[in-house]
């Protein structure tokens, strides 16, 4: 699986942060796709079936997690079970637990 992150387009800067929170878009979302499959609309690569939103109505299935400003720089801890991400706002630094 192959995860991929996606920033907001300045959305949360220029006042409309909400927009991370929807589903049917991906700004501000790391989506995970399979690379070899062929069930994604254009048929290029593959949605997990254990994606969170994979059979939701009116989502994008692609979606592993949302709302976020930006981000970025991945690691998996596999002894905690945890997923981390390094996440540029408009301050220095700030990590966050998937």
């Amino acid at each position: 699986k192959l995860y991929i992150s996606v920033g907001d387009g300045t959305a949360a800067q220029d006042g409309y942060a909400f927009l991370t929170l929807r589903k049917d878009r991906i700004w501000g979302s790391i989506i995970r796709i399979d690379p070899l499959g062929n069930n994604s609309k254009n048929g290029q690569y593959g949605i997990p079936d254990d994606n969170p939103f994979a059979n939701e109505p009116n989502t994008v299935g692609e979606i592993w997690a949302y709302g976020f400003r930006n981000p970025h720089r991945f690691t998996w801890d596999i002894n905690r079970y945890s997923y981390w991400f390094y996440s540029r706002h408009n301050a220095p630094f700030r990590q966050s637990s998937v």
